[in-house]
């Protein structure tokens, strides 16, 4: 987005977008199209016939075609009342009562700030959004051969069984195939931490998929990603006691392509603290059984982390699931609206 423009003589809520530019359609003051690539805002009423990109008097530039940024790279206009306009992948998504965000173009995130006047021009501060920052573990699943997941930021391995690679996404038979790792990151042991887990799996069905788990042979633990009876699940045991379990019917996701999955949770001790995102969206969650306390969930550092199966026994899996899976993210730290938006522009 290289150039954002703000008519000073436009007050009231932000410019509507109607979408492709049409030569024969009459536009009003203060609605936007998208034309050639940018996007334009009419200046004028009764503005009908005339080109956008050759007519400066009766449009204005909202956001040029080409604009040279960086991928995960966020906006933040500070000037009261900068126009906004849902151009490019979603419509704007209220931050708060005077803040707007969307993806614009997409190729990045911005956020608007809108206080109900119009400032003559709005000015522009650019901050990369991090996605480094509190990672404490990250399999790309990349590899392409061999019988094990490289973690590249803390050397928590995963071995593999029954994996094979199509393209840069490890690929899961569903027979007897899954994946270990005998470590278990930080942010997951118990429930006293804040945590996020993202990756991005496309998988040939949704009954008893068991994406990602760190139970052990008890069933004691975390069932992170688990779909049954059409609804995604949290599940936390301990002592083989049900200590929390909330649902989603994660209606944004479906099966045979490729999609991210999100979890986050705030550390707050309380099955609430827990988030689910499909491809950036939140979903609606149901809090089935909460007794989670912090304080009531014993330390779970002996338990292996799990994909693509359910542990079953040393090394071994059952409930396999068949499909890909890759980027793998552990985060200690609950990521914010903007972040998770960005790993969907990214697509890793």
């Amino acid at each position: 987005m290289s150039e954002i423009y703000s008519p000073g003589s436009i007050a009231g809520p932000p410019a509507t977008f109607l979408g492709p530019y049409n030569a024969g359609m009459s536009y009003s003051v203060g609605q936007a199209v998208s034309s050639g690539g940018s996007s334009y805002v009419s200046l004028v009423s009764a503005n009908m016939g005339n080109s956008p990109a050759s007519s400066a008097a009766c449009w204005g530039l909202l956001a040029a075609a080409g604009a040279a940024a960086a991928l995960n790279t966020t906006l933040t206009f500070a000037a009261a009342g900068s126009q906004i306009v849902a151009h490019g992948l979603n419509t704007p998504a209220a931050i708060d009562a005077n803040h707007y965000q969307i993806v614009a173009c997409g190729a990045m995130v911005a956020t608007f700030a809108f206080l109900g006047g119009i400032a003559s021009t709005p000015t522009a501060t650019v901050a990369t959004v991090n996605l480094t920052s509190g990672l404490t573990n990250y399999w790309a699943m990349n590899e392409g051969s061999g019988s094990s997941f490289i973690d590249a930021v803390a050397a928590d391995n995963f071995s593999t069984v029954g994996v094979t690679w199509t393209g840069s996404e490890a690929s899961f038979s569903g027979s007897s195939s899954g994946a270990h790792c005998p470590t278990q990151p930080v942010p997951l042991d118990g429930a006293a931490l804040p945590f996020t887990i993202s990756t991005w799996v496309n998988i040939a069905s949704t009954s008893g998929a068991y994406l990602l788990s760190n139970t052990n042979e008890s069933d004691d633990g975390w069932q992170f990603l688990l779909f049954s009876g059409g609804a995604l699940h949290v599940i936390l045991v301990q002592g083989g006691s049900l200590v929390t379990h909330v649902s989603g019917l994660a209606a944004s996701f479906v099966t045979g392509i490729r999609q991210n999955l999100i979890l986050t949770y705030d550390g707050s001790g309380t099955a609430a603290g827990l988030k689910l995102y499909v491809n950036g969206v939140a979903q609606s969650m149901t809090i089935e059984t909460d007794s989670l306390g912090g304080a009531t969930v014993v330390p779970l550092a002996g338990n292996p982390l799990t994909i693509m199966a359910e542990p079953n026994g040393s090394e071994g899996f059952e409930n396999n699931v068949a499909g890909t899976m890759d980027h793998l993210r552990i985060y200690n730290r609950v990521l914010a609206t903007g972040e998770i938006a960005a790993i969907q522009t990214g697509s890793n």
